[in-house]
C-alpha cells in the first residue's frame, strides 16, 4: 500500500470527526434542552433565563432561540455541530426519520459531550480501529502511524489494558439484552487455527429481540476450555457453565444447545440434559460426502482430479499455468486443491478444471495425470450435481433459516431417487439426530401443529413452555369453564383473552387451542454457522506472526468487533475508571504480540 493510501486509511479511522459533513438537524429547540437548564420561567418579552451546562452562565432568551445559539457558538467552539454529529454517532442515537435529533434521549450522552475526557475518546477510537481493522496491538506504537494519525496515541501496553478492561464492559449491555429476552439458544463449534496450538470454542446466544422481535445472534465468548487439556463433553459443560454465568444466564433459560452432530456435542447434550438441533450444514456436509461414496467412479474420478491440481499447483507448473489461463481467459489463475473438512472444496475444485482444463493439458509434466476422456465426462456430468448441493448449501447457511424450512429442502433432496442415498444423514429420524423428538416437536410448532404433539414431543419441548403464555391460557380455561354463569362483561372480557392468546389459530377457539410455546421462529435456527463465520474472521486476527497472542487478548478482539453495537464511548469511559493498576501480568506464559 503507497503512503498516501495508508494515511487516507488511517485518517479515516482515527480522525476524530472522520471528515463529516453534518448531516443530523440540530433544532433550536434542540440546543435548549441539550446545553442549557431553566432557571426562571418569564412569559414578558424580557423571556426564560437559562443556565449554560458547560459555563454555568445565565442567559436570557427574549426571541425564539438565538442568544442560546451564540453562546453554544462561543462557549463549545466553531464546529461544534459536526463534534457533537459525531459524539452522538459513537454512542449509536436514533434519529426521527427525517434526520432531526429526539429531544428525549439519555441526558448523560449530551452531558459526556462537554464534560467527558478527551483521554477516553482518543481510547474508544483506536480501540475501535485496532478492532475492526484487525490491527496488531503494536501497530500504535509504529512511529510512521504515530505521525498519519491525528490524534495523539497511546502504548501497546495500555491499550490492551483498555481492550481487556471494554470487553468485560461490554458483558453487562450483552447481559441486560439477554435477561429481556429470557429464553435463549446456544449456538457453538470449536477451531483450531493452523499452526497454533490453542483450540477455542466459540458460543453464541441466539435469541429473539424484544424491540425488533426478530432473531439475533450475538458472541458470548471464544475462548479454550478452562482446562485446554481436556476436550472433553465435561470441559465443554464447565465452560458453558462458566460463560453464562457471566451474563447472569442460568440453565433454565436455555431452550437447547445447536452445533455440529459429533459425539462431543451429542455428550453434552445427554449429561447437561439440554436437547440439541445438530447443524444443518453439517449434515448436509456429510450426506454430500456420502453420496460420492456411494458413486465409485465419481469417487475415482475426484480423487484423480485431486491428483492432478495437486501437481499442478508445484512451482513450475503453476507458473506457466498461469502465464497459459492469463493468455486465454484474460486473467492468471492457479489450480483449486480439495479440503477434506467441506465438500464444497470439491464443489470449486472441479468447476476450476472445467474451466482450465485445456491449459492443464497443455502444461508440461501433466500428461501422466491427466484425466482419460470417461473421467472427464463424469467431472463434467457431476457438476450438474455439485450445483444443486451448493444451492442447498449456500441457502441453508442464511442467518436464522428455522428447522422447517430446512426440513423442506431435504425432504425435496432425498426424494429424487438419484439422492436417495443422502437419506442416511438427511432423514429426520436418522441415527445422527440427537434429540429427534425436539427437532420434529420444534417443525410442529412452526407449523402451529401444537395441539397435535405427541407425549414424547411435550416432555422434549418442555423448556419452550413461556410461563406467561401458560398462565394466561390457564386463566382463560377457568373462565370457559364457567360457561353461562359469566356475566356479558366477563364474556366480552373473555373474548379479548381468547384474541391475545391467539383465537385465530386454526383448529379451535382460541383458549383451548392457543400455544403457550414461545415463538420458535425467531429463537432456534437450524445451523450453527455464525461459529463457522466468526472462525473466517478470526483468521485474519490470528496470522502466521501474531500466533503467540494470548487468548485473553484474541477473545477480546474478536469480542469487540462481532458485538459493535454494544459499546461506545461510554463503556470505553467506565472500563478505564475501572481499570485497578497493578505489575499482574495475565500474559506471562505468553510472547508479546
Amino acid at each position: 500500500m503507497a503512503t498516501g493510501e495508508f494515511s487516507s486509511v488511517v485518517s479515516m479511522y482515527l480522525s476524530p470527526f472522520f471528515h463529516l459533513k453534518t448531516t443530523m438537524k440540530f433544532t433550536g429547540k434542540n440546543i435548549q434542552d441539550f446545553f442549557f437548564t431553566l432557571v426562571e420561567q418569564d412569559d414578558t418579552a424580557v423571556g426564560d433565563l437559562f443556565k449554560c451546562n458547560k459555563c454555568e452562565g445565565k442567559y436570557k432568551s427574549p426571541k425564539g432561540y438565538t442568544n442560546l445559539q451564540n453562546h453554544v457558538m462561543r462557549c463549545h467552539g466553531s464546529g461544534w455541530e459536526v463534534r457533537l454529529e459525531q459524539h452522538l454517532r459513537n454512542y449509536q442515537v436514533e434519529l426521527k426519520n427525517d434526520g432531526s435529533i429526539m429531544s428525549t434521549m439519555d441526558r448523560s450522552i449530551i452531558k459526556s459531550f462537554y464534560t467527558s475526557n478527551e483521554k477516553e475518546l482518543r481510547a474508544y477510537q483506536w480501540i475501535k480501529w485496532l478492532a475492526v481493522r484487525n490491527m496488531p496491538l503494536t501497530e500504535i506504537d509504529d512511529p510512521l502511524t504515530r505521525k498519519l494519525a491525528k490524534i495523539e496515541s497511546f502504548t501497546s501496553k495500555t491499550i490492551r489494558k483498555y481492550i481487556i478492561a471494554t470487553a468485560k464492559e461490554t458483558e453487562k449491555a450483552i447481559a441486560l439484552e439477554l435477561k429481556e429476552a429470557g429464553k435463549i439458544t446456544l449456538l457453538m463449534d470449536g477451531w483450531t487455527c493452523d499452526g497454533a496450538s490453542t483450540h477455542y470454542i466459540a458460543i453464541f446466544a441466539g435469541y429473539q429481540h424484544v424491540k425488533s422481535g426478530d432473531y439475533n445472534e450475538v458472541l458470548l465468548a471464544i475462548s479454550p476450555t478452562l482446562e485446554e487439556d481436556d476436550l472433553g463433553a465435561d470441559a465443554h459443560i464447565a465452560l458453558f457453565e462458566s460463560t453464562l454465568e457471566l451474563y447472569g444466564v442460568s440453565k433454565d433459560n436455555i431452550a437447547c444447545i445447536i452445533g455440529d452432530n459429533c459425539n462431543t456435542n451429542k455428550a453434552i447434550s445427554t449429561r447437561w440434559n439440554i436437547p440439541m438441533v445438530g447443524c444443518a450444514s453439517h449434515r448436509f456436509n456429510l450426506a454430500v460426502k456420502h453420496w460420492i461414496e456411494k458413486h465409485p467412479p465419481v469417487s475415482k474420478a475426484i480423487d484423480k482430479l485431486s491428483t492432478l491440481m495437486s501437481k499442478a499447483s508445484n512451482l513450475k507448473t503453476a507458473a506457466r499455468l498461469r502465464e497459459l489461463t492469463l493468455d486465454h481467459h484474460g486473467v492468471a489463475l492457479k489450480s483449486v486443491q480439495e479440503n477434506a473438512t467441506r465438500w464444497t472444496s470439491v464443489f470449486n475444485m472441479v468447476k476450476r478444471y472445467l474451466r482450465i482444463k485445456q491449459q492443464l493439458t497443455d502444461c508440461e509434466g501433466l500428461a501422466e495425470f491427466q484425466l482419460t476422456a470417461p473421467e472427464h465426462n463424469i467431472i463434467k456430468r457431476v457438476n450438474d450435481d455439485f450445483e444443486i448441493f451448493n444451492m442447498v448449501t449456500t441457502e441453508i447457511q442464511a442467518k436464522g433459516v428455522d428447522l422447517l424450512h430446512v426440513r423442506l429442502q431435504f425432504n425435496t433432496i432425498y426424494a429424487d431417487v438419484r439422492y436417495s442415498c443422502m437419506r442416511k444423514y438427511l432423514d429426520p429420524r436418522a441415527e445422527i439426530v440427537q434429540s429427534k423428538a425436539f427437532e420434529s416437536g420444534v417443525r410442529n410448532l412452526l407449523l402451529r401443529n401444537h395441539t397435535n404433539l405427541t407425549d414424547d414431543e411435550t416432555e422434549a419441548l418442555e423448556r419452550l413452555v413461556d410461563p406467561k403464555k401458560k398462565e394466561a391460557q390457564e386463566e382463560a380455561h377457568e373462565l370457559q369453564q364457567q360457561g353461562n354463569q359469566l356475566s356479558l362483561k366477563d364474556k366480552l372480557a373473555l373474548n379479548i383473552k381468547k384474541r391475545k392468546l391467539g383465537a385465530d389459530l386454526p383448529g379451535g377457539d382460541g383458549a383451548a387451542t392457543a400455544s403457550v410455546y414461545v415463538d420458535v421462529g425467531k429463537l432456534i435456527c437450524a445451523t450453527s454457522n455464525c461459529c463457522e463465520r466468526l472462525f473466517s474472521e478470526a483468521k485474519y486476527i490470528m496470522l502466521p506472526h501474531r500466533r503467540g497472542m494470548s487468548p485473553i487478548v484474541f477473545e477480546a478482539l474478536i469480542y469487540l468487533k462481532k458485538n459493535l453495537r454494544f459499546w461506545n464511548v461510554k463503556t470505553v469511559a467506565v472500563a478505564m475508571k475501572r481499570i485497578v493498576d497493578d505489575d499482574r501480568d495475565d500474559d506471562i506464559y505468553y510472547e508479546e504480540e
